[in-house]
C-alpha cells in the first residue's frame, strides 16, 4: 500500500513539474494556480512580473503558515457560521499565486485566497479573481521571498 501511495505522489509531483502551472503539495490539502505572467494584475509598487517556481510557492506557503497567527490576531471579518476563521480553514481556500518584483528588487508572491464553494477552476490561471465583500471567504496576503516576510493581510468585509 505504501508503495502505491509513493508511486502516485511521485507521479503527481513529476506531472506538476512538467506543467509548472498548478501546484500540488501532497503534504497540504490545498490547490493553487499560478496566474499567467501576461495577466495584468495591478499591484502598488510592482516593477515587473515573474512566474514563481513550485519551490518558491512552497516557501511562501510555509512562511504564511508560520506568520498567519500573528497577522490575524484581530480575526477581522471572521466568526460565526457565515464568515470562517481563516487559520482553521486554510485547506478550504483555492490559491492564486501572482509573482512580481517590487521597486527595490525583492521577489514577492501575492497569494489570493478564494473559498472553494461554487468556484470555477477553469480560468484561475488566465484571470485574477477580484471579489468584493464575502468576508473571510476571500482574502489576500503578500509574501516577500527575499526578506522572508509576510505582510499586507487583507480580508474582505461583508455588506
Amino acid at each position: 500500500m505504501k508503495l502505491k501511495i509513493t508511486f502516485w505522489i511521485i507521479l503527481l509531483v513529476t506531472l506538476n513539474s512538467c506543467k509548472a502551472q498548478k501546484l500540488f503539495d501532497i503534504s497540504k490539502p490545498y490547490n493553487g494556480y499560478i496566474v499567467n505572467q501576461d495577466v495584468d494584475v495591478s499591484i502598488e509598487g510592482k516593477k515587473s512580473s515573474f512566474i514563481p517556481s513550485n519551490e518558491e510557492i512552497v516557501q511562501a506557503e510555509k512562511l504564511l503558515e508560520s506568520a498567519l497567527n500573528d497577522l490575524n490576531k484581530s480575526n477581522l471579518n471572521q466568526g460565526g457560521k457565515d464568515c470562517p476563521n481563516i487559520e482553521r480553514n486554510l485547506q478550504r481556500y483555492v490559491r492564486q499565486y501572482v509573482g512580481y518584483i517590487n521597486q527595490t528588487g525583492d521577489k514577492i508572491i501575492l497569494i489570493n485566497m478564494l473559498w472553494d464553494n461554487d468556484l470555477d477552476f477553469n480560468n484561475l490561471r488566465s484571470e485574477y479573481i477580484i471579489v468584493f465583500d464575502g468576508c473571510s471567504h476571500y482574502w489576500r496576503v503578500k509574501v516577500n521571498l527575499t526578506k522572508n516576510k509576510v505582510y499586507d493581510l487583507q480580508i474582505n468585509g461583508s455588506a
